[in-house]
């Protein structure tokens, strides 16, 4: 009897335990997810002024050089620059074209102009025909024989890498009876205010078309570069492309805003320099200093 008491007592203990397992206890615990990080939706890219008081995001050009100087050691007091930072000296510049008439270039560098930038020629935004700069000759002569170190753009509108060739060519007809101290610069720019044919020309064209120009000048022995602006520069051109030709930023304001290094910024359109009547552009050159101890 007792044996009998004992083996109900044991199921019933069983019975408990099992129902105790299915429905009682301590459960085990809920594992906690581990945290997913926020995707940056700026990794790759770099933020920059975009010539308007603001700032953007670009992607970053790995095959540029963000600018070395001290952007806030800039300034400028009567439309002339000055920088108290360390790493360069300035050279003052003007670019000129027909649109100036007439120039006393002597009196040009006896203001203390270094350089001058003179229009070669352009291309027409309407029938895109080719145009050599009226004063052009004058201009390059004249500002030599005052002593200016020279260099020359040409105004592009090239709408296909055959286009940008025939502006190569043509321009180096033009300067074959010249020795240039600075190079020849590429500058393609939008009209923006009236319609053009170069209206929705892709980046990729644009930058195919400066590469092909700067190429065929360079093989026929010209210093070579590209003359663009702040926001163009982030808008229309593969940044990576610039990479190994002169940069002249136009840039308006009292210091420097573009990103990468370059090496001419022109800050002003409205100048004002003796032996010029009305407004010209204004430009500095950057003069690297080499660090002591460096090459």
């Amino acid at each position: 009897m007792k044996t009998r008491i004992l083996t109900i007592f044991a199921l019933f203990a069983l019975l408990a335990g099992l129902l105790g397992g299915c429905h009682g206890g301590t459960p085990e615990p809920t594992p906690t997810p581990e945290p997913t990080a926020t995707p940056d939706p700026h990794e790759g890219m770099v933020e920059v002024t975009n010539g308007s008081g603001g700032t953007i995001w670009v992607d970053e050009a790995e095959a540029l050089t963000p600018f070395a100087l001290d952007r806030y050691a800039f300034s400028v007091t009567d439309g002339v620059v000055s920088y108290l930072g360390e790493g360069a000296m300035l050279r003052r510049g003007i670019d000129v074209s027909d649109h100036q008439g007439e120039i006393d270039w002597q009196a040009v560098a006896a203001s203390g102009i270094d350089f001058a930038m003179v229009r070669v020629g352009w291309r027409g935004y309407g029938q895109g025909t080719l145009n050599e700069d009226e004063r052009f000759r004058e201009n390059i002569e004249g500002a030599q024989a005052a002593g200016l170190d020279v260099g020359v753009y040409f105004f592009s509108q090239a709408v296909s890498v055959l286009e940008a060739a025939e502006e190569a060519v043509y321009t180096a007809h033009l300067l074959e009876n010249y020795t240039l101290d600075l190079p020849v610069f590429f500058d393609w720019e939008f009209i923006g205010t009236e319609p053009a044919r170069t209206d929705g020309t892709s980046t990729e064209t644009i930058t195919a078309a400066c590469t092909e120009f700067c190429s065929l000048l360079r093989g026929e022995g010209f210093q070579v570069g590209v003359y663009t602006y702040i926001p163009a520069v982030y808008q229309h051109y593969d940044l990576n492309a610039l990479s190994g030709l002169m940069v002249w930023m136009g840039d308006l304001g009292t210091w420097p805003e573009f990103y990468y290094e370059h090496d001419i910024w022109q800050y002003s359109i409205t100048g004002s320099v003796p032996g010029i009547e009305g407004d010209v552009d204004l430009d500095v050159m950057f003069l690297r200093i080499a660090e002591e101890g460096t090459e």
